[in-house]
């Protein structure tokens, strides 16, 4: 029991922490970057934690192979007020929204802000490109 306990902490630590911080540039930050033309990661929606009203926006793990075209494997994306959500449809995209987002889903992710290098690195979104 205390071994199940104890592996359920360990599974809601990264999220709790990107739930409850905020822009901070103090901690085990490595990097900056901007959305640009980059995607950051493509990848499968293993885990989506919903929104607390007043509290987040809600967050996403996504977890991919290692591409030519993109950065990171296993990322933990905290969502945000600004994160531009788009569904591909055709050669092209159509506006989305965070609800549009399911478990198991793929998607793409550009970030914004820092980047803290943890293993998963942790950072907000700031495009979700919803795949399927």
């Amino acid at each position: 029991m205390k071994r199940l306990a104890g592996l359920a902490w360990l599974l809601l630590l990264p999220i709790t922490i990107i739930a409850c911080g905020g822009e901070s540039e103090r901690g085990p930050i490595n990097s900056t970057v901007s959305v640009g033309a980059n995607i950051d990661i493509r990848g499968e929606v293993t885990l989506l934690q919903t929104p607390a009203p007043g509290i987040t926006l809600g967050a996403l793990r996504v977890e991919g192979e290692a591409e030519p075209d993109t950065t990171y494997e296993r990322a933990i994306i905290r969502l945000k007020e600004n994160t531009v959500y788009l569904r591909k449809e055709g050669d092209g995209t159509v506006p989305a929204t965070p609800a549009d987002l399911r478990l198991g889903g793929h998607v793409e992710v550009k970030f914004v802000g820092v980047v803290a290098e943890l293993d998963p690195i942790q950072a907000s979104a700031g495009e979700v490109t919803i795949l399927d």
